[in-house]
């Protein structure tokens, strides 16, 4: 990149300094960043210049690139070690790595893939701290490995929440760091979790990657837990529904206007269009989501009163 506009040209092979390899990329990401630095860099950089009067000097501050210089983006990389500088002996030639997206030298500190000294992932070759490099497991194919930077910012995320058992999250965007916030969640047993995106491919991956809710906010504001868990627990009864489950009486092709649930008061309540009303005892209603989130799961139950009018969100 120079001067805002994505270019394909020649750039000078790399030279390892001291501690640092050299390496040829195998596979880079996209990152939205990427793409907003490449619409609104310029606009992004007068107001960081804005902010940035009257502060003292920050040594540990990336050093900033200047557009008008060769920039080479991609900071999602997996990469093949080609050659050693002096001082390296944690790595070898032929070894694959991924790597924190920084480098160091006498200079200062540089932000790969926004740095006019060293290459991004856009390149062929690149230059890496052997400090920050970590070996990638061998079998793992280098495109998933790539992926170890965006996963990395989403771990990152649930440990700066300081989030624990017991709480409940939401999880609004469901991009790549939305996704790995949801799969790094569902690891330390955080439930419920409710995500919110507007794009059906990024709501059916966060549900395959733990998430208990999702929703559409154009339909439902994410914000709004009640009326989203009542979208869900019309969900998990219909699913009871389809496998044949009885729940209090109730079985396969028989639809109630209400449903009682131990979640939270106003809650989990799902509503059908047709039917008798049927009052589920707490134990019966729901189990599998009360079980997993007692928290939030009193032990009374809720009736939301006979044929109210559903919300549309509940007839699907």
């Amino acid at each position: 990149m120079r001067d805002w506009q994505l270019r394909v040209d020649d750039v000078p092979d790399p030279t390892p300094g001291p501690g640092q390899v050299l390496t040829k990329v195998l596979a880079c990401g996209i990152c939205g960043s990427d793409l907003h630095l490449l619409v609104h860099g310029e606009e992004s950089r007068k107001l960081a210049d804005e902010l940035a009067v009257g502060r003292p000097p920050d040594p540990m501050a990336p050093i900033m690139f200047d557009p008008m210089r060769d920039t080479v983006m991609g900071h999602e990389f997996c990469c093949e070690v080609l050659e050693l500088g002096a001082g390296c002996d944690n790595l070898a030639v032929g070894d694959v790595v991924v790597g924190m997206p920084m480098a160091f030298d006498p200079n200062g500190v540089h932000a790969l893939g926004f740095s006019n000294a060293y290459n991004g992932g856009y390149a062929e070759m690149m230059v890496m701290n052997e400090l920050l490099a970590i070996k990638v497991p061998t079998g793992l194919p280098s495109h998933i490995a790539a992926l170890t930077e965006p996963l990395a910012v989403g771990v990152h995320a649930v440990a700066k929440s300081r989030i624990t058992g017991g709480d409940a999250a939401l999880v609004i965007g469901l991009g790549p760091v939305g996704l790995a916030c949801i799969a790094e969640l569902r690891m330390k047993g955080i439930g419920p979790i409710i995500a919110a995106d507007f794009s059906p491919k990024r709501r059916l991956l966060a549900e395959q990657l733990g998430a208990d809710v999702v929703v559409d906010p154009r339909e439902v504001p994410a914000i709004d837990r009640d009326r989203a868990w009542e979208v869900a627990a019309h969900r998990e009864l219909a699913a009871l529904l389809r496998d044949g489950q009885h729940l209090g009486g109730l079985t396969q092709g028989q639809q109630p206007d209400a449903v009682a649930y131990p979640g939270p008061p106003g809650a989990m309540v799902a509503l059908l269009r047709q039917g008798p009303v049927l009052l589920l005892q707490p134990a019966q209603a729901l189990a599998g989501l009360a079980g997993r989130f007692p928290r939030h799961a009193p032990a009374d139950a809720h009736l939301l009163s006979h044929r109210a009018q559903p919300p549309d969100q509940a007839t699907h």
